[in-house]
């Protein structure tokens, strides 16, 4: 046991060979979200520039709804006619003057009829792209007048708060590293400070670099940097505590 602990210390030593190490990466945002179309349609209207700040619900963009409202609108007739003729039902069976079979029958068309109509209304909604979280619209891929396809990237939203770094870093440095350690970085281009923290580690390497990914969290940079900015990250050699564990 005693010489396992050694050679895990001696691999640490080695991957931290001095005491600070940096990478030069690029901001990016810490949450961000594509909107994609639920439905075909063309583009009417485009109620949103990239850059502008939007909230959870607010209308991003919509998509013709003649079709779709005609529909819903014979739907719901459709779904009103077999709810009276259900009623009608109801009363003459009260009067043994229908059997229960016919009941039945009569329930069954206006569910389904109630089916369709929930159906063609949640169509309908879906020509109204909403957001879905409060943020910065990073771009908007669509313009007035095109055809949009199920699952099409409409628009990305970020959050302008939160920005985070991906490093990657070889296998043998991972053991010196932990969740939430203290990060430092520099803005070259201004000499801004950061303060960030390491927010995961991924259990997966690339087995081509044999590196793993190291996603390190800057909270509130968001304000004073955009992302794309470059930064220089600087990663502390953790100081153990006393019997070899970190701190």
């Amino acid at each position: 046991m005693n010489g396992l602990r050694l050679l895990i210390a001696l691999v640490c030593a080695t991957a931290w060979s001095q005491e600070d190490q940096e990478w030069t990466v690029a901001l990016e945002p810490a949450h961000a979200v594509q909107v994609c179309a639920l439905i075909a349609g063309q583009v009417v209207r485009v109620a949103v520039q990239e850059g502008a700040l939007v909230n959870t619900g607010d209308t991003l963009l919509c998509l013709d709804d003649t079709d779709l409202c005609l529909a819903e609108a014979e739907y719901r007739i459709a779904y009103e006619r077999s709810q009276r003729f259900l009623d009608r039902v109801q009363q003459l069976n009260q009067h043994a003057l229908l059997s229960a079979q016919e009941l039945e029958d009569a329930q069954y068309q206006a569910q389904a009829a109630q089916l369709r109509w929930q159906r063609a209304q949640l169509e309908l909604q879906r020509t109204h792209i909403l957001a879905p979280q409060r943020g910065l619209v990073a771009q908007c891929a669509v313009q007035v007048g095109e055809l949009t396809t199920v699952r099409q990237v409409l628009l990305q939203i970020i959050d302008p708060i939160d920005l985070q770094a991906k490093l990657f870093l070889p296998l043998d440095q991972l053991s010196a590293l932990r969740l939430h350690q203290p990060v430092t970085a520099q803005v070259p281009a201004t000499g801004q400070h950061l303060k960030g923290r390491i927010e995961r580690i991924s259990p997966l390497s690339d087995p081509q670099s044999g590196r793993c990914a190291v996603q390190v969290r800057f909270p509130q940079a968001g304000p004073r940097l955009k992302p794309g900015t470059l930064i220089q990250v600087q990663l502390t050699n953790p100081q153990p505590l006393h019997g070899g564990k970190e701190r």
